[in-house]
C-alpha cells in the first residue's frame, strides 16, 4: 500500500512548476496573484497546479478575507518520507526566491507609504484600532520598572508616555520618519527625555538593537509583511528570558480595514500566532481575547525568550 501512496506523491510531484511552487511556500505563505507574478504564469495555471498538491495534502490555504494565502503542510503519514528530499529542494539557491524576496518587500512598501501618507491624521484615524484596555494589559505584562522596552511600530508615539513612566529607557521604532517626528512632538511637549528614535525597518532590527527586556508590537502585526519572520528577528533583540507583547485583533472579515488602517492582514488566529512564536523560540505564551466592548476582538499575546 506505501508504494502506491508513495506513486500517487511522486506523480503530483513531478512537475517543474510544482516544485517550484513548493520551493516558493515551504519558504513563505502566499496567496495566487502573488505567486502568479513570481512565476509568471497565468491564475488558471497557478491554481490547477496548487489543487493537485492539495489533493496529497502537501499545500493547504487558508482565507484572509477575500484572499487565500497557501503553504506547505507539516509533513505526516507517508509524506514524512519525502521530508529530507523537500527541505534538500527548497534549501538551493533559486531564481525564484529572489523574485519572493520582491513579493515581500512590495508588502513592506504598501504598508510604508500608507504610514507615510498617514502621519498627520493618523491619531483620528487610528482611533477605532486603539484600545485602552489593551494598552492596560500590555502594560501590565511589560513591568517591573525599569526595563529597556522597544516600542516597535511606535507610529505617532500614542503608547510612548506609558512606557516611559516604568522604562528606564525606551526606543521608538518605525520605518516611517514622519511618524517619528509626531512621536517626538508628543514626547517633547510631555517633557519626556528617555525615549530614543530610530528610524528603521523592523526585519533590521538585529542589527540595531540589543538587549532589550521588552518588545512591544501595538497594532502593528497586521502591516507586517512576514510576521512569522519577523518573530524570529526579534529574538537576537531580546535579552534571554525577554518578553514580546503583541496587541491586535482576532481574526476577522472586514476587508475596509485594508485601506482604512493600511492592514495586509486581516487579523490573527491564537493557533497560528502561537505556533509562530514557538518556531521563532519563544515559550510561555499567554493569549487572551479582551471581552470589553470597546475593546471587542481585540487580543494581547505575551511570550518570554527561551
Amino acid at each position: 500500500m506505501k508504494d502506491e501512496e508513495h506513486s500517487v506523491i511522486l506523480k503530483a510531484i513531478a512537475d517543474e512548476t510544482r516544485l517550484r511552487l513548493i520551493r516558493l511556500l515551504y519558504q513563505e505563505e502566499l496567496n495566487v496573484q502573488e505567486l502568479c507574478e513570481i512565476l509568471q504564469m497565468p491564475q488558471p495555471r497557478i491554481s490547477r497546479h496548487l489543487s493537485v498538491l492539495k489533493q496529497i495534502n502537501m499545500v493547504s490555504d487558508r482565507r484572509d478575507g477575500t484572499k487565500a494565502y497557501y503553504s506547505v503542510c507539516k509533513f505526516k503519514g507517508v509524506l514524512e518520507d519525502f521530508n529530507e528530499y523537500i527541505k534538500s529542494i527548497c534549501g538551493q539557491p533559486h531564481a525564484d526566491l529572489k523574485r519572493l524576496e520582491s513579493t515581500l518587500k512590495k508588502r513592506t512598501e504598501i504598508s510604508k507609504e500608507f504610514a507615510s501618507s498617514m502621519a498627520e491624521h493618523w491619531d483620528e484615524i487610528s482611533a477605532g484600532l486603539h484600545s485602552p484596555i489593551a494598552s492596560m494589559f500590555s502594560m501590565a505584562t511589560l513591568a517591573p520598572r525599569g526595563l529597556t522596552v522597544a516600542d516597535l511600530g511606535s507610529g505617532t508615539g500614542i503608547m510612548l508616555p506609558l512606557l516611559s513612566k516604568f522604562a528606564s529607557k525606551v526606543y521608538a521604532v518605525d520605518h516611517s520618519e514622519e511618524m517619528l517626528a509626531k512621536a517626538r512632538k508628543r514626547c517633547d511637549q510631555l517633557e519626556i527625555s528617555n525615549v530614543e528614535y530610530i528610524a528603521s525597518e523592523l526585519k533590521e532590527l538585529k542589527n540595531r538593537l540589543s538587549d532589550c527586556d521588552s518588545t512591544l508590537l501595538h497594532f502593528v502585526l497586521h502591516q507586517v509583511a512576514s510576521p512569522q519572520t519577523l518573530l524570529k528577528d526579534l529574538c537576537p533583540v531580546l535579552k534571554p528570558g525577554g518578553r514580546v507583547v503583541v496587541v491586535d485583533q482576532v481574526k476577522h472579515d472586514d476587508e475596509s480595514v485594508r485601506e482604512k488602517y493600511g492592514s495586509l492582514w486581516l487579523g490573527f488566529e491564537e493557533a497560528q500566532l502561537c505556533e509562530w512564536m514557538e518556531k521563532a523560540g519563544f515559550k510561555d505564551i499567554d493569549w487572551l481575547v479582551l471581552d470589553d466592548p470597546s475593546s471587542k476582538g481585540v487580543f494581547v499575546v505575551s511570550a518570554t525568550r527561551k
